[in-house]
């Protein structure tokens, strides 16, 4: 235990070390429980230190201790949750969608309409709107939004979903009801915390939809919005990146060019750092291409 949150307080060496004799002496314990609980814990550790591949590697070792009787369906079906969380992040998007779809397979005999099942299917809805598959995406996102509405109603997981279904609803072309989902997100925010990430991807989703709508004006005063809570939230997020991009095609359909070009080369500048080679990025290089 001690190894353990010496190596989760650092990102050196000494603290890899540490997490790697946690991991060690884990393994060499007789109780399997205990073996599971060690690796669940090493493999957040090392996700809060951006080794991703290694959050992978370790949970994997606590998914096969937890094949046997070391663990409850529910304990199982959170460490699967967990893992296509890692992948997820990892962009193994099959391979996050199989250990959701067998996380949900416990659930749902164990705990249908618990706050675990939630995650599962939002982590899954989240999952298949990556993959380009936004029907059953929506699907997922209904079935965790009724769950979170009802067990903690006016929480910030409920704005989540309410956002996810303006999101994949928008990509089904159903605009007018996506609106309502993303305003209802932002209502939410505006009382719960209004200055936090979460509603500054509200206000962004929410300009892209509304320019599409036809309402540049609109679009262009909610991603100010958006850049202004980003600027103290998120400087140099991906999020910021989209809402320059957004008021680039604002200004390009406007007829300004210039200012069109800034907004673009902004956005690819911050592409360039936090996902190089990303096909967002790629669309920003043909955005400046036009402006050219």
């Amino acid at each position: 235990r001690i190894s353990l949150e010496q190596g989760a307080l650092g990102q050196n060496e000494a603290s890899l070390a540490n997490l790697e004799e946690a991991g060690r002496f884990a393994l060499t314990q007789p109780d399997p429980l205990f073996r599971l609980l060690v690796m669940k814990d090493i493999s957040i550790s090392y996700f809060y230190m951006n080794r991703l591949e290694k959050s992978v590697e370790i949970l994997r070792q606590g998914l096969q201790i937890s094949e046997g009787d070391a663990s409850t369906p529910v304990m199982r079906s959170n460490l699967l949750r967990q893992q296509a969380f890692f992948l997820r992040r990892l962009n193994r998007l099959q391979e996050a969608e199989d250990h959701c779809r067998a996380a949900w397979a416990l659930i749902l005999e164990t705990a249908p309409e618990s706050l675990m099942a939630a995650w599962i299917s939002f982590n899954r809805g989240s999952i298949l709107s990556e993959r380009g598959y936004p029907a059953p995406a929506e699907e997922n996102f209904r079935r965790a939004l009724a769950i979170r509405e009802r067990l903690c109603p006016g929480q910030a997981e409920v704005a989540e979903c309410l956002d996810s279904l303006g999101y994949v609803l928008r990509a089904q072309g159903r605009l007018e009801e996506a609106e309502s989902f993303h305003r209802r997100a932002l209502s939410m925010w505006d009382k719960l915390k209004p200055e936090r990430l979460q509603a500054a991807n509200t206000l962004n989703n929410l300009g892209i939809l509304v320019r599409e709508r036809g309402r540049p004006d609109e679009a262009e005063t909610l991603h100010r919005r958006a850049l202004e809570i980003l600027a103290r939230a998120a400087p140099g997020s991906l999020t910021e990146a989209d809402c320059r991009i957004s008021l680039g095609l604002i200004c390009l359909d406007r007829g300004q060019w210039e200012e069109a070009e800034g907004y673009f080369r902004q956005a690819l500048t911050i592409q360039g750092k936090e996902a190089p080679g990303s096909l967002p990025m790629s669309a920003s290089l043909n955005n400046l291409g036009v402006v050219e």
